[in-house]
C-alpha cells in the first residue's frame, strides 16, 4: 500500500487501543488540540497488494506510477513457473481533474506480453475505446459478462453497471481458471462487489530456514563440532604466520557452520499457510465463482457481525496460545514480542526509487545500492581513499612515552566474552550465531585463546573477520523514504570476529581508565554516563541561576546558552589514517597501533536492501558500526576537538564543552545572550579548523540553539543566533524550545514538561502492546503483566532520573517538580488500568498495593537517590564517603540549589549504605574496604538500602490512605483489600491465576464490580441483565437501582457470597470445596475458588463469556 505518509500502529483502524486515545478533558473545549499522532492525518493509496510472506522478497516488486495516472493505476512484479508477469490495478475516479489517461494506460499493459490488469475502470462512453484498445494491445477480457460489479441505491433509486473489468495477455489466456464476481458482497459499505480471477501458475517458495537453538541436541552439536575441528597441536604449528591464523579462523567458523547445518533443527522462515481452506472457500474456488449455499444478507449491524464473528471463528488460536503463555515460565518476554508484531505496519518494506540533492533519479537496485555507498561513505572515491591498500601507519615521535598494556590472552577470558555475549542476535555474513559458541565455549575458548594470541602477536586481523552485512532501516518520524538518509545503516559483523574486538577493546579501555587519556568533558569514556554528562549541564546552568541577588538585579543573571553539534555520518567518514595518529599521540603502544592498523584496513561491506543484496564493496574510510572497538577509537579522535575548546578563553565568557562519544554540545555562560552568540561563533571558528584539518564534516543547519531562561527572568524569550553559516537566520534549530539531549527533552526554564510529554508518549505506545497481549480476559497473568510493566514501562519513566528528577518528599526544594509529579502519578494510574484491567474507578492506592508497585514519587526518588549516591566519592576512613565540595565562597556569592538538597539526601543515603555493609561484613573493616571500593558491590548495597526506605515511605502511604479512606466511609463493613498491610503478600493472592480470573479477583476483593450496588454507588447506569447460568430470570431494563434481583436493598459482593437466596443451591458447592465460609479468609486463603465459583454464579452478564467454562464449577448440562 501506498501512503501518505510513514504508517503507525495508531493508523490502524482496527487496533483495540483507539478506542483508549481520547482527547483530554478540558472545561474549555475551543482549547483542546487532537493528540499529536492525529495532527497529521496519514491519506491511503487506492491500491494494495497482499503477498503471503512465503513468496520470496526478491521475486515481487511494486511499481507505483508517477505519470499521468498517479494514483490511479500500479504494477505488481512477481516472478512465476514461466517468468515474470505484471498485475497491473486500475482505478478511475473519473472526476475533474481525475481522469485515466487510457493510452497511458494500455501503454503499459503491452509492455511484457504477460500482463494482467483488474480495476474499477469507470468508463461509460465509447469514445474511451477500451475494448479497441485492449484488443490493439492483445489483452483478452476474462470477465464473465452479465453479472453487476456495480450497484447504488434501493428500489426505483437502484442504479447497476459492470465497471469491474478483468484483461489478461493472450499469452495468459490458458492459464486463466475463472474471473468471476462474488454476488455475496462481504462489504455491505461499499457499492462495488469483489472480483477474483484464479490463474494455474506457481510462484517461488522461499527457502530461508531459521534455527530453533531451544531445541539442539548440545552433545550431537558438540560431537560434530570437534569432528571437524583440528587439534591443538596441529592448531599451534599452523597459526606461525598472517595466512596461517586466517586458515586457522576460516577452520573454526567452519566447523561451527557445519555443526549448526547438520545438528541444529530447523523450520521455515516464512512457510506456506497451514491452515485448511474452509468449505465455502473451496466451493467458491472449485466452482463457478459463487457458494452454492450461504446466508442470503449479512447482518447490518456492526455490533451483530462482530459477535458472530468472534463465534465463527471458536476457538481462537492466538487467545488459547496466550493462554499457553500466560502459564509458561518465559511466557512474558515472548508475548511482548508477539504483541510488538501484531500492531506493528505490515506494509513490506520497499525503497523506493531515491532522489539526491540535484534532483537526479535512482530507479535500479544497483543504483541505489552505487547512491547509499556514495552517501553514506562520503569521500570514499577520492583517488588517495579509493587506491589504499592498508591505512598508512601514523607517525611516532620518539621521545614519546609509551604506555604498557597488557594483550596476554588466557582461555578463561575468552570464556567470560562468551558468557557475556547475547543471544538472538543476527548474525553476519558468516552465520554463525553467539548460541553456537556458548555450547562450545569449553573448547571453544582454547583454541581461541591460541588464535587470539598469534593475531595479536603477529599485529594481525583475521581477513575472514573483517566483511560486514549492512542493512538498511527506515528510520522512524519519516514523511517518506526517498533519500538515502532518511534510512540508517545496521553493521552485522562476524561473531568470532567480534570476541578478538571485544579484548581488544578491554584491554584499551583499561589504559584510558588508569592513564586517564581522554578529556574530562567526554562522558563516553568508560566508568562514565549520559546521566552523569547532563546532570553536570544542569548543575551548570542552576549554579549560574542562584546567583544571589544583593547587588546585582535580576537582568545581570548569568546567562546560559547551548549549541547542539551535528556531525555528519560520525562513524562512516572518519579518517582512518588520522584514528592512528590520535592513538599514537597519547602514547598506545606501537603494538596495539599496528593491530588498530590490520583491523581497519581492507573491510568490505555488502548492502542488503530489502529485496536485493549487494557484493562485498572495498569500503577505506570510516570506522566499523557495530564493533566494540569502534566507539573508543571514535573518542580518540574526537578528543583534540575536546581539548581545544577547553583551551580555548573568552573575556568574560565562560566556555564549557559536553560529549557523549558522537553527541558534542558547547555550553556558554555569560552576562547577555548576545555575548553568548559571539562566544559560540568564536567557539564554531576552532571547531570548522578542527574539521577542515580532519576532513569532518558537520551540518549546521541541524544544530540546535537553547537560550535557558530562569523561571524568575520576566523578559521575552531571546531569539538571538550565532552568525554561523547554517545557523544564522535559521529558526529552525530552536526546535520548538524543546531540545532532546541524550534521551532527556530540556526546555528552556527546565520545567521538564517536554520531558514528561516524551514519557507520556512512550508509556502509550508501550502500553499499546500490553492491551493486546493482556486484555480483560485473556492473555498473560497478571504477575507477568506486572512484570512487563517493571521491566519495560517503569525504566522509561526512570531513565536518566538522578538528573532531572528534582523532587523531595522531605522538604521542599527550590526548582522542585511537584506539577510533573502529579502528572507522572497520573500516566502510571493509567498504565496500572492496563496492567490490571479491572473494573470501575478503583483508586490507584489500592491496586498499587495489590500489584506490590510503589507510587512513583516513591521509585523515582529512590532511584534517583540510588543514582546520586553512586556518584559520591569514597574514601578508606569512616564515614567511608567523602564531603561535598562546598567552598565558602561559593555560599556566600549563591543560594542553596536543588541539587545540593539532594546531593546531602545522597551523601546520607550513601553513608548509611556504608554502615550496613559493614555491619554484614560482621564488622571486620578490611572484607569491608575490599567490597566497597567494587562498584557493583556498592551499587547493590546502596540500592538494598534505597529498596528499603521505598518499602517503608509506601507502607506509610498506604497506611495514611486507609486512615483517610475510614474518615470518608465510617461503616463496619469493609473490602477485603483494606484489610491487609503493605506488601508482597497482596501479590501473592493471584499466583495461579488466569488472566480473566486474576481481573475477578480484583473486582471481587476491591468491590469494584458490575453488581448493582457497586454500580450504583459509583453511579453507572446499567442493563439489569442476570447471566443464565445463576438461573435468574428477568427482562433487561436501565437502572439506577443497587437493589438484588432477590428484593434485598444492596447487591455487594459479601451479600451475594453469603446471603443472597437465589445462590443457595450454588454455595454448597463452594462450601464443599472449602468448607465454612469466613469473609477474612475467603479471598485471601480460598481467593482461587472463590474466583472461579463467582465467575459462573455472579450476575456479570457476558464479561466473563468463554472463560468461565474452564471453572471447576461449571456444570454445562445442568445449565442445559
Amino acid at each position: 500500500m501506498r501512503t501518505s505518509r510513514t504508517l503507525v500502529e495508531s493508523d490502524n483502524p482496527d487496533d483495540p487501543n483507539r478506542r483508549y486515545e481520547r482527547l483530554p478533558i478540558s472545561h474549555n473545549p475551543a482549547t483542546v488540540q487532537p493528540p499529536p499522532s492525529a495532527s497529521l492525518q496519514v491519506k491511503m493509496g487506492r491500491f494494495f497488494y497482499l503477498i503471503h510472506d512465503s513468496i520470496p522478497r526478491p521475486s515481487w516488486a511494486i511499481e507505483w506510477h508517477d505519470d499521468v495516472n498517479i494514483d490511479m493505476d500500479a504494477t505488481l512484479h512477481l516472478m512465476t513457473d514461466i517468468g515474470e508477469i505484471r498485475i497491473h490495478a486500475i482505478y478511475n475516479p473519473n472526476q475533474p481533474g481525475q481522469t485515466l489517461d487510457a493510452p497511458a494506460m494500455l501503454a503499459k499493459t503491452m509492455a511484457s506480453g504477460f500482463d494482467i490488469v483488474m480495476g474499477d475502470f469507470n468508463l461509460h462512453h465509447p469514445s474511451w475505446l477500451l475494448e479497441e484498445g485492449m484488443a490493439n494491445a492483445d489483452m483478452v477480457l476474462v470477465t464473465t459478462p452479465g453479472p453487476e460489479t456495480f450497484v447504488r441505491g434501493r428500489g426505483s433509486n437502484r442504479a447497476s453497471s459492470t465497471i469491474d473489468l478483468g484483461f489478461v495477455s493472450r499469452s495468459l489466456l490458458n492459464f486463466v481458471e475463472s474471473c468471476e464476481v462474488y454476488e455475496q458482497n462481504p462489504w455491505p459499505e461499499s457499492d462495488h462487489r469483489p472480483s477474483r480471477m484464479i490463474l494455474e501458475l506457481e510462484s517461488p517458495q522461499e527457502t530461508q530456514l531459521r534455527y530453533l537453538w531451544d531445541k539442539v541436541d548440545k552433545k550431537r552439536f558438540m560431537a560434530k563440532f570437534l569432528e571437524h575441528l583440528p587439534s591443538l597441536s596441529d592448531l599451534r604449528r599452523l597459526v606461525v604466520n598472517a595466512e596461517g591464523c586466517n586458515t586457522a579462523m576460516e577452520s573454526f567458523i567452519r566447523s561451527l557452520q557445519i555443526a549448526t547445518d547438520e545438528t541444529v533443527p530447523t523450520d521455515e522462515m516464512c512457510p506456506p499457510p497451514k491452515t485448511p481452506m474452509d468449505h465455502r472457500t473451496r466451493q467458491f474456488l472449485d466452482g463457478d465463482g459463487t457458494p452454492s449455499s450461504g446466508q442470503a444478507q449479512l447482518p447490518v449491524n456492526s455490533r451483530t457481525r462482530k459477535r458472530r464473528l468472534e463465534r465463527a471463528t471458536k476457538p481462537n488460536p492466538r487467545r488459547d496460545y496466550l493462554h499457553s503463555l500466560g502459564e509458561s515460565r518465559d511466557g512474558t518476554w515472548k508475548a511482548a514480542i508477539l504483541g510488538r508484531r501484531w500492531i506493528r505496519p505490515r506494509i513490506a518494506q520497499i525503497v523506493p526509487t531515491l532522489i539526491d540533492a540535484s534532483g537526479r533519479e535512482y530507479k535500479t537496485n544497483d543504483e541505489k545500492v552505487e547512491h547509499f555507498f556514495d552517501e553514506l561513505w562520503k569521500g570514499r572515491n577520492k583517488p588517495e581513499i579509493k587506491n589504499m591498500t592498508t591505512v598508512p601507519f601514523p607517525t611516532i615521535d620518539p621521545e614519546r612515552e609509551a604506555l604498557a598494556m597488557d594483550l596476554s590472552v588466557f582461555d578463561e577470558e575468552i570464556k567470560r566474552l562468551i558468557n557475556q555475549s547475547h543471544r538472538k542476535k543476527a548474525p553476519g555474513l558468516d552465520t554463525v550465531p553467539f548460541e553456537a559458541l556458548k555450547i562450545v565455549r569449553d573448547v571453544a575458548s582454547l583454541h581461541l585463546a591460541i588464535i587470539f594470541e598469534a593475531c595479536i602477536s603477529l599485529c594481525y586481523f583475521p581477513d575472514c573477520c573483517k566483511s560486514a552485512l549492512m542493512l538498511l532501516i527506515q528510520k522512524m518520524g519519516q514523511l517518506c523514504y526517498n533519500t538515502a538518509k532518511s534510512h540508517r545503516p545496521i553493521a552485522l559483523l562476524a561473531a568470532v570476529g567480534k570476541l578478538l574486538e571485544k579484548f581488544l577493546a578491554n584491554c584499551l579501555k583499561k589504559v584510558v581508565l588508569e592513564h586517564s587519556l581522554l578529556p574530562a568533558s567526554q562522558y563516553g569514556v568508560p566508568g562514565r554516563s549520559t546521566i552523569e554528562c547532563i546532570k553536570t549541564l544542569l548543575h551548570t546552568i542552576h549554579r549560574n541561576w542562584s546567583r544571589k541577588q544583593s547587588r546585582i538585579g535580576v537582568g545581570q543573571l548569568q546567562k546560559v546558552t547551548k549549541m547542539g553539534l551535528d556531525i555528519a555520518g560520525a562513524f562512516d567518514r572518519v579518517n582512518r589514517a588520522l584514528v592512528l595518529q590520535a592513538l599514537a599521540d597519547k602514547g598506545i603502544p606501537e603494538a596495539f597501533i599496528r593491530m588498530m592498523q590490520s583491523f581497519l584496513s581492507g573491510r568490505d561491506i555488502s548492502l542488503k536492501l530489502p529485496d536485493f543484496t549487494s557484493n562485498p564493496t572495498r569500503i577505506n574510510i570510516g570506522i566499523p558500526q557495530g564493533s566494540p572497538l569502534s566507539p573508543l577509537l571514535f573518542l580518540f579522535f574526537v578528543a583534540p576537538l575536546l581539548e581545544r575548546l577547553e583551551a580555548h578563553s573568552i573575556d568574560c565568557v565562560k566556555i564549557i564543552p559536553f560529549s557523549f562519544v558522537d553527541d558534542t554540545y558547547v555550553v556558554v555562560v555569560s552576562r547577555s545572550y548576545r555575548d553568548n552568540c559571539l562566544a559560540l561563533e568564536k567557539a564554531h571558528h576552532i571547531i570548522a579548523q578542527w574539521a577542515q584539518e580532519t576532513g569532518t564534516e558537520f551540518s549546521p543547519k541541524k544544530y540546535s540553539i537553547t537560550h535557558f531562561k530562569n523561571p524568575r527572568d520576566k523578559s521575552p524569550d531571546c531569539q538571538l543566533l550565532p552568525d554561523i553559516p547554517g545557523v544564522a537566520g535559521n529558526l529552525a534549530v530552536f526546535q520548538d524550545q524543546k531540545v532532546k539531549m541524550l534521551g532527556v527533552i530540556l526546555d528552556p526554564k527546565l520545567g521538564f514538561k517536554s520531558h514528561v510529554d516524551e514519557i507520556d508518549r512512550k508509556v502509550k505506545i508501550s502500553l499499546r502492546c500490553l492491551r493486546v497481549i493482556a486484555r480483560r480476559k485473556v492473555g498473560i497473568t497478571v504477575h507477568q503483566a506486572r512484570a512487563y510493566y517493571m521491566g519495560c514501562i517503569l525504566p522509561i519513566i526512570a531513565y536518566a532520573c538522578p538528573a532531572w528528577f528534582l523532587f523531595s518528599p522531605k522538604q521542599t526544594l527550590p526548582q522542585s517538580l511537584k506539577e510533573q509529579v502529579d502528572r507522572l502519578e497520573s500516566i502510571q494510574y493509567e498504565a496500572l488500568k492496563v496492567v490490571t484491567a479491572f473494573f470501575g474507578r478503583t483508586a490507584k492506592q489500592v491496586v498499587m498495593k495489590e500489584l506490590y508497585i510503589p507510587s512513583l514519587r516513591v521509585y523515582l526518588y529512590g532511584r534517583a537517590q540510588a543514582g546520586r549516591a553512586m556518584f559520591m566519592e569514597i574514601q578508606e576512613t569512616k564515614p567511608y564517603v567523602r564531603p561535598l565540595r562546598n567552598e565558602p565562597s561559593s555560599q556566600r556569592q549563591y543560594n542553596t540549589m536543588s541539587s545540593d538538597i539532594l546531593d546531602k539526601e545522597a551523601r546520607t543515603l550513601a553513608v548509611r549504605a556504608a554502615e550496613a555493609l559493614l555491619s554484614k561484613k560482621g564488622g571486620d573493616e578490611n572484607e569491608f574496604l575490599k567490597a566497597w571500593r567494587v562498584r557493583d558491590k556498592r551499587k547493590q548495597a546502596i540500592n538494598a538500602l534505597a529498596s528499603e526506605d521505598a518499602e517503608r515511605s509506601s507502607a506509610e502511604e498506604w497506611n495514611k490512605y486507609r486512615c483517610e479512606r475510614a474518615d470518608r466511609h465510617p461503616s463496619r463493613h469493609r473490602p477485603a483489600c483494606l484489610k491487609e498491610d503493605w506488601g508482597s503478600e497482596n501479590l501473592d493472592l493471584y499466583k495461579g491465576l488466569r488472566r480473566g480470573e486474576s481481573t475477578l479477583l480484583l473486582e471481587l476483593r476491591t468491590e469494584k464490580i458490575a453488581l448493582n450496588g457497586p454500580l450504583y454507588d459509583m453511579r453507572i447506569p446499567h442493563l439489569v441483565a442476570p447471566s443464565s447460568e445463576a438461573g435468574h430470570q428477568g427482562v433487561a431494563q436501565f437502572s439506577l437501582s443497587p437493589a438484588c434481583t432477590c428484593g434485598y436493598r444492596n447487591q455487594t459482593v459479601y451479600h451475594m457470597f453469603f446471603h443472597c437466596p437465589e445462590l443457595d443451591v450454588a454455595r454448597q458447592k463452594l462450601v464443599g470445596r472449602i468448607g465454612t465460609l469466613d469473609w477474612n479468609t475467603l479471598l485471601t486463603v480460598h481467593a482461587k475458588l472463590a474466583t472461579q465459583w463467582a465467575m459462573v454464579y455472579f450476575p456479570l452478564g457476558s464479561q466473563y463469556d468463554h472463560i468461565r467454562e474452564d471453572s471447576p464449577f461449571y456444570d454445562r448440562h445442568a445449565i442445559a
